[in-house]
């Protein structure tokens, strides 16, 4: 569990990194990068909730 934000973290920087370089290319690419940041950080805070949740429930 406790992987899954240094992943998120991880693909951020490295679109940083490309962005920085001129190696995303069009706003477009940077525009679908952001829209898959934004969906995978909707899942981890779900999995938080739900181990949270599994936490309380012991």
């Amino acid at each position: 569990i406790n992987s899954e934000p240094l992943h998120v973290r991880d693909i951020q920087n490295e679109s940083q990194t490309k962005s920085s370089e001129g190696g995303l290319g069009t706003a477009e690419t940077q525009n679908i990068t952001l829209e898959i940041q934004k969906e995978i950080l909707k899942k981890v805070r779900i999995l938080i909730s739900k181990v949270d949740q599994l936490a309380l429930d012991v």
